[in-house]
């Protein structure tokens, strides 16, 4: 018995064919699926109205749900510190499941606004430049932190939710901030880092006025007012230039870093605040438009299966008593 070896051709050529197959089949049965609609139009026809109207009820405005977000700045607690904080939130339950982990008590929310707010989630914010600027929210989590040129901030996060209701996201926004502030934790990183920058301020500032006063002497008594009284010949006569070796090479630079902490300081005014209120995308989650397509779609194929059972009906309780 000769064994025929299969080629790469083959496989293709095969995989092809049978692509071809399933594409005539699926246009076989469209094309039964309009025939059998176009007999039995009085019992396909409702059900597509009825599908029409199913999914003009799904989406109303009053049902749809709307992405909110923001990035939060942590001013002493990590990125780890505030997900694991999230962590209840994002996965809270009914009220009727549980007592504690509900968004009716950790947010102290309204039943109302809670069983409307739903889907909390939280991504890490990438810093491209190494300004300590926020550039881009990784939404897909598939940046590596292991990753030395394009940063994973520490001090950022962006936080999303969805929501029905509009006019409820400055409540969810005020408590959200106020549960997360709460945290012993994150409160405990926020003393010790303010303690620290306030001490830094404090050295910047010192050492400002330090240096300051250090290049007025040099300059106006020290500088070329005293060195027009050498003369030539005199002795203790100085060869070569003047100078004098500070602490801060660049004044300039010890300014900017200055400037710096107190914006960094002047911001910490509690653990987490936020870097811009929560923002609505004014784009439903589920587009009403295509939503009320699928339905039709549904409500066709729901009527196309429904007059295939009344044709053929006698085949099918034929089969059934063989």
């Amino acid at each position: 018995m000769e064994h025929k070896e299969t080629s790469l051709f083959d496989l293709i050529y095969a995989a092809c064919k049978a692509c071809g197959r399933g594409i005539n089949r699926i246009i076989c049965l469209l094309s039964r699926m309009i025939r059998l609609s176009w007999r039995k139009a009085y019992i396909v026809l409702p059900l597509l109205i009825l599908g029409l109207a199913a999914g003009i009820y799904w989406t109303r405005p009053e049902n749809r749900k709307y992405k909110v977000e923001a990035v939060l700045i942590l001013n002493g607690p990590t990125e780890f510190d505030v997900a694991q904080a999230l962590m209840p939130i994002e996965f809270a339950v009914d009220a009727n499941m549980s007592e504690t982990q509900n968004l009716q008590n950790l947010l102290q929310l309204e039943p109302g606004i809670a069983r409307v707010t739903t889907l909390f989630e939280h991504f890490p914010v990438i810093d491209f430049r190494h300004d300590s600027v926020p550039d881009m929210i990784d939404y897909k989590r598939s940046h590596k932190r292991s990753d030395t040129l394009d940063i994973v901030m520490d001090n950022r996060i962006a936080v999303r939710f969805r929501t029905k209701n509009i006019n409820s996201v400055p409540t969810v926004q005020q408590n959200l901030l106020q549960y997360l502030n709460s945290q012993p934790q994150i409160q405990a990183a926020f003393e010790a880092k303010k303690a620290d920058i306030e001490r830094f301020a404090e050295f910047c500032r010192v050492q400002t006025e330090v240096l300051d006063s250090f290049i007025v002497e040099f300059y106006f008594n020290q500088g070329t007012g005293s060195q027009n009284k050498v003369r030539p010949w005199s002795p203790g006569l100085v060869v070569g230039s003047r100078e004098v070796q500070a602490m801060h090479n660049d004044m300039f630079e010890l300014l900017e870093r200055r400037k710096q902490v107190t914006h960094e300081l002047s911001l910490m005014t509690a653990p987490v605040v936020l870097d811009s209120n929560f923002a609505l995308n004014p784009e439903p989650v589920r587009n009403p438009h295509i939503w009320r397509i699928l339905f039709m779609l549904a409500g066709w194929i729901a009527g196309a299966v429904l007059a295939w059972l009344i044709e053929d009906r006698k085949n099918i309780l034929a089969w059934l008593r063989s």
